[in-house]
């Protein structure tokens, strides 16, 4: 079967997203938490508006970017699997799952700060609860994404052993409180290594192997 040249492509979507999701990461690496103190964060959007507003349209570009390449996850998953393609559309589910959530990120990021520029404090403040627990969805979705594409990386060896074993650490993670912030922060360097790592082995999919009972029928024959 003939490969599209955007299929082929599709993977690199991964590195895109990860370069966006670091430099939005990085400048607002400041901003407050509401739990910091109502006027701390209010000023904090007075003040820096047009960051917030970059942030936000990173966090759209970021988005379409992850399906993107939760899409050539899935396909790359898929690729391997024999007559089964569960950990593929888990993964492409969790993938859905972190862009929807990050799509929320910038969306509330966009309003706190149209709200700092009309000067209505409280709906700042009001945003800032809202924005403080979105991040339960987002991690919901990291998690899933993460171990899916791991225990499907170890089945299919679309992944090398090495990385599908960090990238099931990292669901581990997302699933255990305070400690899911190292994986939010490694999942930059995820996303580019990874990304990477299916173009280029792309080119020679890999295909599980036989299961032992249908592995003795073909010797027998």
């Amino acid at each position: 079967m003939t490969t599209s040249r955007f299929e082929r492509l599709l993977p690199l979507a991964g590195a895109l997203g990860g370069l966006v999701f670091a430099v939005a990461t990085i400048i607002t690496a400041r901003e407050p938490s509401i739990s910091d103190g109502e006027q701390k964060y209010v000023q904090w959007y007075a003040d820096h508006i047009t960051v917030e507003v970059v942030a936000g349209f990173g966090a759209v570009y970021f988005c379409v970017l992850m399906l993107l390449f939760t899409t050539a996850v899935r396909r790359a998953l898929r690729s391997g699997e024999r007559g089964s393609s569960a950990h593929g559309n888990a993964a492409f589910a969790g993938g859905i799952v972190v862009a929807i959530g990050i799509a929320i990120f910038g969306m509330l990021g966009m309003a706190n700060a149209e709200a700092a520029d009309k000067h209505n404090s409280q709906a700042v403040v009001s945003l800032g609860y809202l924005n403080d627990n979105t991040w339960f969805l987002f991690i919901a979705g990291l998690a899933a994404f993460y171990l899916a594409t791991g225990l499907g990386g170890l089945r299919t060896g679309a992944l090398p052993k090495w990385l599908s074993i960090v990238t099931i650490v990292l669901g581990v993670l997302s699933l255990l409180g305070p400690a899911g912030i190292a994986a939010f922060f490694a999942t930059p360097v995820w996303l580019i290594v990874t990304s990477v790592l299916l173009y280029r082995r792309q080119e020679a999919p890999t295909v599980a192997p036989l299961p032992q009972s249908e592995l003795s029928e073909v010797r027998a024959h």
